[in-house]
Order: structure tokens, then sequence, then C-alpha cells
């Protein structure tokens, strides 16, 4: 989520792939209610904003210091073979691009030979691609972009023939041709939200969470997101707001994120599941007059949102969960199926995350960039490679 998020079409969302608060200060209980384009749900009593707030920073906190360690610490038993034969898939997009160029990078310190296959974004060109990958027989295969609806034919296919998959922070979990699933915890990009919007807003919150429905994984994060909000404010609403990615492709989602805040005026903070889903938001959040009013925090950043957080005035923060450093994890699992070695705890730890806020953009940060500074050198003593 992070992974790869990306922008796919209404085919997807027949196919079924990735399936994606506030207090009005007063007491009572407020019963959900459901509109076109959102679902809100309400519960309990009113919370103390300043309880709500204290106790939403406390467990802030450990995320907004960039972390110094990759998760992983059990080296290869070996060196990996060189020469090994390796795809990696991408979508094209630029979250998609950026967690395969890192990807390559990993595997290049390897002396693996690194081939990109661009898969696309509609079931057609996907199917291609991995039937592609199917004839051409690579020694393992990274998926950076597909969940296994998607690809069961090809994955079994590619099972068969003794060839890992390792799939990057997708809605799936290992078997029916995947290998293993790495960077697989949704609930915890979706609670760091939360923690977010409690922290800045205390119980004064009040908070919708867009949902890409071609994207399961970022209804996930909305249950998180949910939880946690709940958890620490009972009385808090909490709506999601269901923006498909063929409308993020078409650039209609700052307008629908308008409209729903125009209806809804009490809504104070956005939560996102991918920062791509408003990529455009600021200037319509000028032109409706409502800067100031409505807050955002993300997943998944790109260059602009890194931009937008540095100023400070609409996002307030991103959740950074390993785009770049997530696909050496990758690698790292391909790495050890080939030397024969436990893929345990790759498979169950990991990427340590970190809320990007104005206060702790790293120096000269830009674009997509790491947020473990020396990620790279740590890999590769796991793997025996200077």
């Amino acid at each position: 989520m992070r992974s790869t998020i990306g922008v796919a079409t209404a085919a997807l969302i027949a196919a079924g792939m990735l399936a994606a608060c506030s207090s009005s200060g007063g007491g009572g209980s407020t019963n959900p209610t459901t509109s076109s384009t959102g679902t809100t749900s309400a519960t309990g009593s009113t919370s103390s904003s300043d309880t709500v707030q204290t106790a939403a920073q406390s467990r802030l906190a450990k995320y907004l210091t960039p972390p110094t360690t990759i998760g992983v610490t059990t080296p290869l038993s070996k060196k990996p073979p060189t020469g090994k034969r390796v795809y990696v898939t991408d979508c094209t997009l630029a979250a998609c691009v950026a967690e395969a160029d890192s990807a390559i990078a990993a595997g290049k310190a390897l002396g693996w030979q690194m081939t990109r296959i661009n898969v696309g974004l509609t079931t057609q060109t996907i199917s291609a691609g991995w039937d592609r990958i199917v004839r051409d027989k690579p020694d393992a295969v990274a998926d950076l972009t597909q969940p296994l609806a998607l690809i069961s034919k090809q994955a079994a296919a590619l099972k068969a023939d003794g060839i890992p998959i390792v799939s990057f922070s997708t809605d799936d979990t290992a078997g029916g041709g995947l290998t293993a699933v790495i960077d697989k915890d949704p609930a915890r990009t979706g609670a760091i939200q939360a923690d977010k919007v409690l922290a800045d807003k205390g119980a004064k919150a009040n908070a919708v969470f867009a949902v890409d429905p071609n994207f399961p994984v970022t209804g996930k994060y909305y249950d998180g997101f949910k939880a946690e909000f709940q958890s620490l404010c009972s009385a808090c609403k909490v709506a999601s707001l269901n923006i498909p990615s063929t409308d993020v492709a078409a650039g209609k989602a700052p307008t629908e994120i308008v409209g729903y805040l125009r209806s809804h005026p009490d809504t104070n903070y956005l939560a996102l599941g991918y920062d791509a889903i408003a990529g455009a938001l600021p200037p319509a959040l000028k032109a409706a007059q409502l800067i100031g009013k409505v807050s955002v925090v993300g997943e998944a950043p790109n260059p602009d949102q890194v931009t937008e957080i540095k100023d400070g005035s609409v996002w307030k923060g991103t959740v950074m969960a390993g785009i770049v450093e997530g696909p050496w994890k990758v690698i790292d699992t391909i790495a050890r199926t080939f030397v024969g070695d436990p893929i345990t705890q790759d498979a169950s730890t990991i990427t340590p995350a970190f809320l990007l806020t104005k206060d702790n953009v790293p120096a000269g940060a830009s674009g997509y960039f790491a947020y473990i500074a020396d990620y790279q050198a740590q890999w590769k003593k796991l793997w025996l490679v200077s």
C-alpha cells in the first residue's frame, strides 16, 4: 500500500481485484447513516478532546522518527548464485515504476539479470504480460502490482514449473502460486492515519476515508483506520467515500471529494487509501474555499505530495511504508528461496513505517525517497555481498 497503488480500469472492478471522526461535542448517540457517496458510522459517547489527543499523540510518537533498521536480521546461509533471471512487474504509474526500479537495483546488486515487464492496467494487458512471463520461464518473479485474483491461471502455471512468485503488499496470502506476500499489514497503515487525525483534532475530528474499490487493500486500510479511530474516540463519526481508480485516472477525484465535503460541511479531515487518489486536490480545495477547513493524511506519497507536506497547508502527513525499501525485501525473499533458506522472517516482519510530516521531512527529500538511510547496505550485508 504500500505498498504499490495504481490506477486500474473498470474491468478490474468487475474482476474483483484489490477490494480497498468526529464528535459533535455533545453527549448521546448518533445513528449510522448512508448516502450515495459514503457510509458513516458513529457510536458511543463524547470523549474529552485533551484525552483523545493525548492518547493519539502517544501512539503516533514512534512513527515520527525515521526508522534505522530494515526489520530483517537473519543473514543468508550462503551467497546467492549470480546470473539468475528475475522478472519484475510494472504497471507504468509513477509508484509502480519507483517500486520496480528499486527491485531491479536490488537484483542487480546480487548479479542477477533483471527484466521489467509492463503489465499495464487492464485485465487484457495484465493477462498478456503474465502470459509472457509463463512463456519465458524466468527463475523467479517479483510481483509488485497484481493481486492473485487477476493472475491465478498464470500463477498456477508458474508454480507447476517450480518458479517462485513473491508478491509485495497485496491483500493476498501465500498459496495458490504465491510463495510469499511481503509487507502485508494494512491495519497498521490505517491506524497510523487515524492517530494522526486524532492527534491533530482530538474529539473535534470528523473524518472521511477515501477508498478505491478496485484495490481491496485500501478497504483494509479503512478498517484499520475505523477500528483505531473509534477505540480512542467512541463518539466519533467515521465515513468512507468510494473513489474508483477509473475516476482517479480521469481526473474526477478532486471534484468528487469537494462535492462530498460540501455536502458534509462538518468534515474536517480526509484520509486517503493512497495519495494519488487526491493528487490534484489542493487547487480544488482552494477554488471551493476549503483551504484551512479540511486537512489531509495519506499513504504512499508521490513527489507532489512531498512538496505539499513541506508546505503543510493541506497535507498534514502521509504514511511511508517501504515503497523504496520494501522491494528489496521481495528480492531478499527470492534470494532465500534460491539458497534454500527459510523465508519466515521476511514473511512475518513488516518494513518499519514512518509518518512523514512538515516537521520531519528529511533534508533534501524529493520524489520517491528512502526513509531508512542505509537500507541497501543492510540488505547487502545479509546477502554476503559488498
